[in-house]
């Protein structure tokens, strides 16, 4: 009966032993599957990161842009009103000289 008894413990923990190795062999599978997703997780997240530089990189060179052509477009406005005050002083300039021939004619 004793010598029974200890075949059916071994047996018992045989099958106990054959158990705790297939949770071992899931645990190690599911272990796997969580790195991997954890290593897909970090790739994206540095894409997401490098998305963002870009984004700001762009952010930066467009405001730079827009206060150079705001400079630009001030200074033309100078060069036009400029360019205006000196035709201004040629068309004077040749009412008065057409003046000066009118009175030569006269």
């Amino acid at each position: 009966k004793k010598l029974e008894d200890a075949d059916t413990a071994m047996k018992e923990v045989h099958s106990r032993t054959q158990q705790v190795q297939q949770l071992q062999a899931e645990v190690e599978g599911e272990k796997r599957e969580v790195e991997r997703v954890v290593l897909e997780l970090r790739m994206k997240n540095e894409s997401l990161e490098e998305a963002k530089r870009l984004q700001e990189e762009a952010g930066r060179v467009l405001r730079q842009e827009r206060e150079q052509l705001q400079g630009r477009e001030q200074q033309l406005r100078q060069d036009s009103t400029t360019l205006v005050a000196e035709q201004m002083k040629v068309k004077d300039g040749m009412d008065g000289n057409n003046e000066t021939a009118r009175k030569l004619k006269d």
